[in-house]
């Protein structure tokens, strides 16, 4: 029952191409009902669950039905943008943090030639 339960919602998770705010209150809320679904009929099987809740896309598409054509593409444009605007971020931050490292190596092996050479007595050559 409680494997039902999670396969589905994991299904239907997977099937938000996007999941914001207002998706996880939803997918909060569905998960409740259908937990509750669960331990009242005890389905045997995802199958049983497809036919009393609906399929994973269906639930989405039901979801995303609700909104405005304009606004819906508002939400998923927001959601590319943000996921694009994280990726660059990362992505400076890994570039900065190769650079310290790279840095911090030069700047070491500088000071061990340094303390080689300071270190280092003249070679003498006898005749």
């Amino acid at each position: 029952m409680n494997k039902l339960h999670k396969k589905y919602i994991a299904q239907i998770k997977s099937a938000f191409p996007a999941i914001g705010k207002e998706e996880k209150k939803y997918l909060k809320t569905l998960s409740d009902d259908i937990k509750i679904y669960c331990e009242d009929n005890n389905p045997s099987s995802i199958e049983e669950l497809y036919d009393n809740c609906g399929l994973p896309l269906d639930t989405v598409q039901d979801y995303y039905n609700q909104f405005e054509p304009d606004e819906l593409i508002t939400k998923l444009n927001l959601s590319v943008i943000t996921k694009r605007f994280s990726l660059c971020v990362v992505t400076l931050l890994l570039i900065c943090i190769v650079a310290t490292f790279i840095s911090s190596y030069m700047m070491q092996q500088a000071t061990i030639n340094e303390f080689i050479v300071m270190n280092s007595e003249p070679i003498r050559v006898e005749e």
